[in-house]
Order: structure tokens, then C-alpha cells, then sequence
């Protein structure tokens, strides 16, 4: 139930509400007005809490049905149009929030035609800002090869511990060829 697996939180929810009363009538319920018993002021914060809670998780699931969401597809072929056919090596950085739903797309680093100059500092500091609790990561080769270096490997997994350890969840890192894109989540390698 606390992970939103709930099969019906919305009635959940006004079972809780029901049983624990609003807020407004706490003070009532407390005397023991309107039929409730008095409830110890513990009981009715949880039942408050989980009320609220499970609302939210209703409210969320609709609000995820009517959301439109970019397509991990239409995702990566913007990605590959943008930087497919540049000459020097470039990484950007997809935050998104909980859901997933993206928050904003940013060029984070910049190098020569074999290098970037990735500072950890200035990436985790614009996925802070934005309140960023997902983030993807692309970076082009300009040698045209879209395989993951061991340089790509290693630094992907430092990537995804720091994340991990500012809440952020490092959730695939994307490698741009001139004729295909890879997927270092797919490959496993992180």
C-alpha cells in the first residue's frame, strides 16, 4: 500500500477521511460529538496522513492518464538529430521529475572531438535547482561509433552513484553515433 499499489486509493481515501474525520471536526470527534468516539490525537494524525496520501496517489494516477509524455522514441530521435552530426564531443542532461515527466533538456558539457569537460559540480548543481529526481544523460561521438568507451563506462557508474546519493536517479546514459544510438542502461553496464 505505501508504494501506491493500492488498487482503489481514491476510496481508500475517503474510508480513511470517513473514519477519522476532517480536520475541522478533530476537536468534535475528540468530545465525541456527531457519533464519533474520541480518538487519541496519534490515531487521527496517521489516519490524517494516510488519508491525505492515498488522495494524492488517486488524484496522481489520473493526472498521469491525462499527461501528455514525451515518448522514449520521439525522446531519442531528438536527441540524435541534435547532436548526431557535431563535430566536437557534447553531453546533455534530461532532468525529469518523479513521474518521469521532463523539467528541462541542457548542454552540460563541452569538449574537443575525443573529450569532454564534465564538472560534476555544474551538472548536479542545475539538477538541484530544478528539483530534478531523474535524469538522463547523452553525449555524442563525433568519431561516429556509438560503442561506450571504458572511460564512458567508468564514468557513467560514478555518475549514477553520485545521483543515487542526492536522490537522483541516474536513469539511462545515451551514446550518439553518426548512424545509431546506444543505450548504456540496455547494455547493463550501469
Amino acid at each position: 500500500m505505501l508504494n501506491g499499489a493500492h488498487p482503489d486509493p481514491r476510496n481508500a481515501a475517503r474510508e480513511l477521511l470517513d473514519r477519522f474525520a476532517p480536520v475541522v471536526s478533530i476537536e468534535t470527534a475528540r468530545q465525541g460529538e456527531n457519533g464519533h468516539r474520541p480518538i487519541a490525537p496519534e490515531r487521527w494524525t496517521i489516519g490524517l496522513i494516510l488519508a491525505r496520501w492515498l488522495v494524492r496517489m488517486g488524484w496522481q494516477a489520473e493526472d498521469d492518464a491525462k499527461q501528455p509524455s514525451a515518448k522514449a522514441s520521439e525522446l531519442r530521435e531528438r536527441l540524435y538529430r541534435s547532436l548526431s552530426d557535431v563535430e566536437t564531443e557534447r553531453m546533455v542532461a534530461i532532468f525529469c521529475d518523479a513521474r518521469g515527466r521532463i523539467l528541462s533538456q541542457e548542454l552540460v558539457a563541452e569538449g574537443d572531438t575525443g573529450q569532454l569537460r564534465l564538472s560534476l559540480r555544474q551538472l548536479f548543481s542545475k539538477a538541484l535547482r530544478r528539483n530534478a529526481r531523474r535524469m538522463i544523460i547523452a553525449h555524442n561521438h563525433p568519431s561516429g561509433c556509438a560503442a561506450p568507451s571504458e572511460v564512458d563506462i567508468i564514468s557513467t557508474r560514478r555518475l549514477s552513484d553520485y545521483a543515487s546519493s542526492l536522490g537522483i536517479v541516474l536513469e539511462d546514459h545515451l551514446i550518439i553515433g553518426h548512424e545509431s544510438i546506444v543505450s548504456m542502461r540496455s547494455l547493463q553496464l550501469f
